[in-house]
């Protein structure tokens, strides 16, 4: 039996899930999240045990363990991570990292259809964006232009350049008014990302194995007038495993 753990803490809502792999092929997936916003240190323990208790699984039995990686919350991310690394290294099991942006463009994939052209994006403050755009392709996401960080301008210029159709992120708050969307209209899908839109990507990562060495899973993070990446490893929590 193959049991994956997914953790997304890259915003302000919180949600975790969960993939039941048999010996004879049946696969079980289980979700579980809280929109309490900026709660995480407080709900993701509860949240991953209520995880177990509904697929029925002791932690001990996890084979895996996925993060969404940022960018992001910082606080959210280095929550989730060092649950995440406290799990993996008490259960010696592999630690699996997948960006935040593509989470978001996985879990907007329920709500358009195949073929469909959007750009996930999420708020870096100071009047810059983490932004990333994709393709549908079934199951697949096929990257149009990699995780940047651009201002307003760029972010409108990278739109019309790819044919964007959908924005994809959470866009409350005025965020959406503030960007050049170009000509045609782009459709804004306001949506968190979902632990659950983590499944096939880990999944994915478990088959391919070489894992990366616990201690080299590192978060994204998007600072400056240019788009430049910082990986911070984690020191994980006790508590966690």
């Amino acid at each position: 039996m193959t049991a994956l753990l997914a953790i997304e803490t890259s915003t302000s809502a919180c949600s975790v899930a969960l993939r039941w792999l048999a010996a004879d092929g049946q696969c079980r997936d289980f979700a579980r999240h809280s929109s309490a916003a900026r709660t995480h240190s407080a709900t993701l323990l509860a949240l991953i045990e209520q995880l177990l208790d509904d697929a029925a699984i002791e932690r001990s039995a996890l084979s895996a363990v996925a993060i969404s990686s940022g960018p992001g919350s910082f606080t959210g991310l280095r929550i989730g991570l060092a649950v995440a690394q406290g799990i993996a290294l008490g259960l010696s099991i592999p630690l699996l990292a997948i960006d935040s942006l593509a989470v978001l463009a996985a879990t907007a994939s329920g709500q358009l259809a195949d073929g469909s052209r959007l750009m996930a994006i999420s708020d870096a403050r100071m009047g810059q964006y983490n932004a990333a755009s994709y393709q549908l392709a079934g199951a697949e996401l096929i990257e149009l232009a990699p995780l940047a960080l651009l201002d307003a301008g760029a972010l409108g210029e990278q739109l019309a350049a790819h044919s964007i159709g959908a924005l994809v992120g959470e866009l409350g708050g005025g965020l959406a008014d503030q960007l050049v969307l170009p000509d045609g209209g782009v459709a804004r899908v306001e949506l968190a990302p979902r632990a659950a839109a983590m499944l096939d990507r880990a999944e994915q990562l478990w088959r391919a194995g070489d894992w990366p060495p616990l201690e080299q899973v590192e978060l994204i993070y998007l600072r400056g007038s240019e788009a430049w990446q910082r990986h911070q490893p984690i020191v994980p929590v006790e508590s966690a495993q």
